[in-house]
């Protein structure tokens, strides 16, 4: 581990380990988040719909948009 400042920096190891329930479940739900989040704006009958197949909020569902729009990945909780 290095150390810069007072952070210490823990080196990347290339995986992350998801369980296979946490993996499907990002799978699944990248089908539907990436979508919304290449519209310009997304609208929230849509948001809200995806909430519905998901089981999240409306506000859930934006973070989603909003981390994927960021990085281009789907980050699962």
């Amino acid at each position: 581990m290095r150390t810069i400042g007072a952070l210490d920096l823990i080196p990347e190891q290339g995986v992350i380990g998801l369980s296979d329930v946490a993996w499907e479940e990002a799978k699944r739900s990248v089908v539907v988040i990436r979508p919304l989040a290449e519209l310009p704006a997304a609208p929230a009958h849509l948001a809200r719909r995806a909430g519905r197949v998901f089981g999240l909020t409306e506000r859930t569902v934006y973070a989603l948009i909003r981390r994927y729009r960021q990085s281009g990945v789907l980050l699962v909780r």
